[in-house]
């Protein structure tokens, strides 16, 4: 994939390979050295558009669990929320496609992973019961997103972290 920066954004275009790594960071809670250095579990990954007609992919991931959102219009599928050991785990086929000035929040919370397009909810699951990672265990969080096929323009990227369950 190319990636490109203008006025209105960095554009993305999807190949045969996809624009990858545009942003990816590592999440921790604190500084080292004190309280709260501990990697945090809980992690949401925001993206402001700009516009375009490619498929936004969204990548959280927790520990051995990565879940990966790809959002793209109805003709190509729809939205689908996919879990790297239980394949599919969500869908919204009739999803329109993402459009200029959409915000896309993707957050995994308590074990509930959510994706809300413009603060409606578009994919949600609740994983099942799992056993904790073993104590001392740092988790592996690298909110990631590509764009998959065709171009978008992304705006902004942030990653907020120990983000709380809404109710």
């Amino acid at each position: 994939g190319e990636r490109s920066e203008g006025p209105g954004g960095t554009t993305l275009r999807g190949g045969e390979a996809p624009g990858r790594a545009l942003f990816a960071e590592a999440v921790t809670d604190g500084l080292p050295g004190e309280p709260g250095e501990n990697a945090v579990s809980d992690t949401a990954l925001r993206v402001l558009l700009g516009g375009g007609d490619g498929v936004l992919e969204l990548q959280l991931r927790e520990g051995a669990d990565v879940f990966r959102a790809r959002l793209a219009p109805a003709a190509r599928g729809g939205a689908a929320l996919h879990h790297n050991l239980a394949g599919v785990v969500a869908a919204a086929p009739g999803f329109p496609g993402l459009r200029a000035g959409d915000e896309v929040l993707a957050w995994n919370v308590d074990d509930g992973v959510r994706v809300f397009v413009n603060g409606a909810l578009l994919l949600s699951w609740d994983q099942p019961a799992h056993d904790p990672p073993p104590p001392g265990a740092a988790p592996r969080n690298d909110p990631a997103l590509l764009v998959a096929e065709g171009e978008l323009v992304v705006r902004g990227v942030g990653a907020a972290h120990g983000a709380t369950r809404e109710s």
